[in-house]
């Protein structure tokens, strides 16, 4: 079973988070700040569908490992979690902004979770690149077997 190296993953993490907290953000933006029916509700409406769509299309893309399965994940999970919302959705605004609200915060948990282990990452090849290498120990020398129950010194 082939799997994609995992900075793609990551980086396929992080656009999708990108696109629901641009999408969150403009769905709270539209429950707070529009009219229903107005020419700005429906701008920030199809404007804040279609990076929603685009982040469940990537969430739904990472969840397979084989390229067919990816694929009909990237097109299932979105239709079933906005058939979901239509199934709950209740008249007004208010809904629509409330999960706009927590698409958001999750959009943004995720973003900064990514560029945490990015960095962290980018700490530990810093720090590679600055380590002063052990020298290997000397045959019949003291040595430390590594085991699950942690160090132990062998001779």
């Amino acid at each position: 079973m082939s799997h994609p190296p995992s900075h793609a993953l990551d980086t396929t993490r992080l656009v999708g988070a990108a696109f629901a907290l641009a999408a969150g953000a403009l769905w709270v933006l539209r429950w707070l700040f529009t009219e229903p029916d107005s020419v700005a509700e429906v701008i920030l409406h199809w404007g804040a569908t279609v990076p929603f769509v685009a982040a469940l299309c990537l969430v739904g893309a990472g969840l397979g490992s084989a390229l067919a399965l990816r694929a009909i994940c990237a097109v299932a999970l979105p239709l079933l979690v906005w058939s979901v919302i239509e199934l709950v959705r209740p008249a007004g605004l208010w809904f629509d902004g409330a999960v706009g609200l927590a698409l958001a915060f999750a959009g943004a948990a995720v973003v900064a979770t990514q560029a945490r282990v990015w960095l962290g990452r980018e700490q530990v090849r810093r720090d590679a690149a600055h380590s002063v290498p052990v020298p290997a120990p000397r045959r019949g020398g003291h040595r430390v077997e590594r085991s699950r129950g942690g160090a132990r010194a062998a001779r």
